[in-house]
């Protein structure tokens, strides 16, 4: 029975060779000789592959290089061992004045989100009107921009 890892080894780990792959797939696509949709549901397929696999070997492959020291090459590639992100709660701080922030932070973040949703619905330019002051003000419609593309879902 044929080891999975065979089929991976088939690329070449180099950005050289990384960069000849890419340059060869999209040739062969704008020449016709591959369906883009099909290379599409590949490439998806991969990523998930790629997803999947890196989740659950995360902790062995740190094991492993840890055996080499905090930095080596290894067949081509650098391998680094090193904090990847840190981060901070500050809930349990018990700090008065963090917690007055975050909580004004989060009333306000609620604010602009009914505000924006409030300026969503408006079709063309309007002018409001500042219930307490009586002070007026043009508003225009939100620009919005999309972009098209396909969404490959794997069954």
């Amino acid at each position: 029975m044929e080891k999975a890892i065979s089929t991976i080894t088939n690329f070449v780990t180099s950005k050289d060779g990384i960069t000849k792959f890419v340059n060869q797939c999209v040739s062969e696509i704008e020449a016709g000789l591959i369906d883009p949709l099909h290379m599409s549901i590949y490439l998806k397929t991969m990523e998930k592959i790629i997803k999947g696999i890196q989740a659950k070997i995360k902790a062995s492959a740190l094991t492993e290089a840890e055996k080499y020291g905090k930095s080596f090459d290894f067949r081509g590639a650098k391998i680094d061992v090193s904090e990847l992100g840190t981060e901070y709660d500050y809930v349990n701080c018990c700090d008065v004045v963090w917690n007055d922030l975050n909580k004004q932070i989060a009333e306000l973040s609620d604010k602009r989100k009914e505000r924006e949703a409030m300026l969503k619905t408006i079709k063309e330019p309007m002018t409001l009107a500042d219930p307490d002051t009586g002070e007026t003000w043009q508003v225009n419609p939100a620009i919005k921009t999309s972009t098209s593309g396909i969404k490959v879902t794997i069954k």
